[in-house]
């Protein structure tokens, strides 16, 4: 059975709050952790703005401008920790930054969770919710794999340059991969 767009978004929250724990916990491997953090968070910044926000602000009357600019801001604060994360040069650094990170997604996952998804599923058929999925999908194995906290915020703009972005990142990791 395909998922639709909020399940499969809702999906996406659940892998990453359980990387949040692995972290938390300390278990082995935190590099590699944080690593899948950044990109599962990058991919998931891209594909909401190029899809997600659009569709909020056709969707749900009255508040969907002002819910898409106030999670577009959130997204930009995260894209940016993200990005420090990434650059930190030590171990330090990266903990401050990841005790800051995780507690903004939780409330943004949240609030997503609570007035974004109701708001959708209530304006949306089910074929269109379906068909949203899709999209998604298919934007995942296209989308940026790390962050780009200037990227444009949504529409047209953010499916331009993240095209080009993720095609700098697909090169960025494949070096990584022959080191």
């Amino acid at each position: 059975m395909q998922r639709d767009a909020i399940q499969i978004l809702t999906d996406d929250h659940r892998e990453v709050e359980g990387l949040f724990q692995k972290v938390e916990s300390g278990s082995a491997g935190k590099k590699d952790v944080v690593a899948k953090i950044v990109r599962e968070l990058s991919i998931h910044d891209a594909i909401e703005r190029e899809y997600l926000y659009p569709a909020v602000r056709k969707h749900i009357a009255d508040q969907g401008d002002h819910l898409a600019e106030h999670s577009l801001d959130e997204h930009e604060k995260v894209a940016t920790l993200l990005a420090d994360i990434e650059d930190a040069d030590d171990a330090v650094r990266q903990d401050e930054l990841l005790r800051e990170l995780i507690p903004d997604v939780k409330s943004h996952v949240k609030e997503e969770e609570e007035q974004i998804f109701p708001g959708l599923r209530s304006a949306m058929s089910a074929s269109d919710l379906a068909d949203l999925g899709s999209k998604l999908e298919k934007a995942k194995g296209k989308a940026p794999t790390h962050p780009h906290p200037h990227a444009p915020r949504s529409g047209v703009g953010a499916k331009i340059a993240g095209t080009a972005a993720a095609t700098m990142d697909k090169v960025r990791d494949a070096a990584a991969d022959r080191r």
